[in-house]
């Protein structure tokens, strides 16, 4: 079989001879609620967007550039497959990324409920610049797709390319000031996706372009392995005393712990107890740190609240982690639960904080020498929500149950070892790999704004759901989930 070469001229129709383009798996956004993972490399990256960013007295300063604030070719190293990077053309591409787990079978990794109907993608055909004269037509042209393993089931795996060109749109970017022009076709078509059993490895769907016994490799999309799949039980504590009674949490959280957020990175999540830690239980009331942080609270800030917190629950909570007979603090190594706690204070404008432990110099140094992404501080396994976020549906009726199940689960994820989108990741100082500018991506560690204005149009949509790829790499190596 022949391989797609040069036509006699761009545009030119002939019997063998194939278009330039490229096919992507894309998500669709109107009906994407979180059910699978699903990532792939945004334009806003690589191409240039206006965002502000505010300095430390507040002065305004409008951006131009990409969102993503690193060195490009960290990103999409991590986005390559881990086989061959494929060049279409000559031209290298960038795979989206699919997390998905197996259909249940006894004995197996896998969901009874998640995913067993598969999950929905669409195909997007991107032209390319250097043949993108005339628009593309129905010239013969079949689109193949071929998977690496028996075990993922597609829905369609040959597809007329007259299908996909339906809507042609034509994308004016810029890069480094000079102007690109992207022409995008979608159209109507969706692949269904299934995993039969689990598997181990990277799999694939390679895409194929087919004329006339001439082919080219397009496309790709990556499959994370599902043979594993840990586990994170989350513990629910409200923190009472006086008057106080059980606090209400967001609505539906468990579910959407289960199938529109840890899922993404393959983790059960289960919220496994609710319990109440009362401080005016006439067991503790009258310690003298317990009389302490109950006369001194009102004034605290939101780190001193956690910490008061934490280690009054190391001390006196009767639910603590016990491995092998032995009684561990909350942020020790060697249990699997992470502990969220409710408490009816305001902390400023802090709505929830994680705890965690600042590394010394040494180990921040170790950690830059491993290459290890988070340098700066060590999560623990314990969060504190404050009343301010608790409040949210009450006074915020449009809005107020996103934000506080987005606090929940964005606090949640720091103790799973998940740093912010926008914070430090140069130096030893560095907190992660990968930054951008605060409130402006779709994920769940990024805040709904700035630092002056709400700007995210995703987290107040309900679109705070995602974690990226190299997110699902982290909160699976965390401590915390077994």
């Amino acid at each position: 079989m022949g391989v797609g070469g040069a036509s006699p001229a761009a545009g030119a129709s002939c019997a063998t001879c194939l278009r330039k383009f490229t096919v992507h798996f894309r998500r669709n956004d109107s009906l994407y609620k979180g059910g699978f993972g699903f990532d792939w490399i945004r334009d806003e990256y690589r191409y240039d967007q206006s965002y502000d960013v505010y300095d430390d007295n507040g002065n305004k300063n409008v951006k131009k550039g990409p969102y993503y604030l690193n060195n490009f070719n960290n990103l999409a190293e991590i986005y390559h497959a881990p086989k061959s990077i494929l060049r279409p053309y000559g031209l290298v591409y960038y795979p989206a990324w699919l997390s998905l787990f197996a259909i249940a079978k006894k004995g197996v990794s896998s969901s009874s409920i998640i995913n067993n109907d598969g999950v929905d993608l669409k195909l997007e055909i991107e032209q390319l610049y250097f043949d993108s004269k005339e628009p593309l037509s129905d010239d013969g042209t079949i689109i193949e797709l071929i998977s690496s393993n028996k075990k993922i089931k597609l829905s369609n795996v040959e597809i007329k390319l007259s299908d996909l060109i339906l809507k042609r749109n034509v994308l004016h970017l810029k890069k480094d000031g000079n102007k690109i022009n992207k022409a995008i076709y979608t159209n109507n078509t969706s692949i269904n996706i299934k995993c039969l059993e689990p598997f181990s490895n990277y799999e694939y769907i390679d895409i194929y372009a087919k004329k006339n016994g001439v082919s080219e490799n397009v496309g790709r999309l990556v499959l994370y392995p599902n043979a594993v799949i840990p586990k994170a039980e989350i513990v629910l504590i409200d923190v009472l005393w006086g008057k106080l009674k059980k606090f209400n949490k967001p609505k539906n959280l468990d579910f959407h712990l289960k199938f529109s957020t840890l899922n993404q990175a393959l983790i059960r999540a289960e919220v496994v107890a609710d319990l109440t830690f009362k401080l005016d239980d006439p067991k503790i009331i009258k310690n003298a740190d317990v009389i302490d942080f109950l006369k001194k609270c009102g004034s605290m800030d939101a780190s001193e609240i956690k910490k008061n917190i934490i280690d009054l629950y190391d001390k006196y909570g009767d639910r603590k982690p016990v491995i092998n007979g032995k009684v561990l603090n909350l942020d020790d190594d060697g249990h699997h639960r992470t502990f969220i706690f409710f408490i009816g204070l305001n902390a400023g404008n802090i709505l929830g904080i994680a705890s965690s432990k600042d590394n010394s110099f040494q180990e921040k140094i170790n950690c830059f020498l491993s290459n290890d992404g988070n340098l700066a501080k060590k999560w623990g396994n314990a969060a504190i929500i404050y009343n301010t976020a608790i409040q949210y549906p009450s006074v915020d009726k449009k809005d107020g149950d996103i934000k506080y199940l987005h606090t929940v689960i964005h606090e949640l994820c720091h103790t799973l070892g998940l740093a912010h989108t926008f914070s430090d990741s140069f130096g030893i100082n560095r907190l992660s790999f990968h930054k951008f500018p605060q409130g402006y991506v779709d994920n769940l560690m990024d805040y709904p704004h700035n630092k002056r204005e709400y700007t995210n149009k995703y987290i107040l949509n309900n679109k705070f759901l995602n974690l990226f790829k190299w997110q699902w790499d982290i909160v699976r190596k965390d401590r915390s989930v077994n």
